[in-house]
């Protein structure tokens, strides 16, 4: 609640490559779109119970993934794009949720491999391959920002 918004473009370097940044972030949410609905839409169109459900009642991951990773960046890169305050703002907050989320997931991969869990390729090639991209995505970012700039635009109480 202390950023100026409507100044907070301002704290960042021209430099700044908005449309890789925000074109990875809509890429990352049609990938996961994508990759979730792949075990959703057959259990829906064969009107079977996904294979992934075990003893739930739901898919919360990909719910979650569904509800709010994937029209989050969707909407933070378009906004980005078209470089919109709150566009600089999702993007930040998106980018480091999803290196968390990357770093989590590539970390439960190793681990399910190690322990010999049967894994889907695209799981084990997607989520780290991603995890990288937005880590690079998020250095880009932190290193464009002009720490004087920002300061100056924070509000005080």
């Amino acid at each position: 609640m202390s950023i100026d918004i409507n100044s907070l473009s301002s704290a960042f370097d021209k430099k700044l490559p908005i449309k890789f940044l925000g074109g990875f972030q809509m890429f990352f949410a049609a990938g996961l779109f994508l990759l979730w609905m792949e075990k959703i839409i057959p259990t829906i169109t064969n009107g079977t119970v996904p294979p992934d459900l075990d003893h739930y009642t739901t898919l919360v991951i990909q719910g979650l993934d569904l509800g709010f990773i994937v029209p989050i960046a969707l909407i933070s890169g378009v906004l980005l794009i078209k470089r919109r305050p709150f566009g600089y703002l999702l993007s930040s907050v998106m980018l480091m949720k999803g290196f968390t989320m990357g770093a989590a997931l590539t970390a439960m991969i190793i681990g399910q491999y190690l322990a010999g869990v049967a894994m889907g390729i695209i799981e084990i090639i997607m989520f780290p391959i991603f995890s990288l991209i937005i880590f690079y995505c998020m250095i880009l970012l932190l290193k464009n920002i002009d720490d004087k700039k920002y300061k100056d635009m924070i509000k005080e109480d």
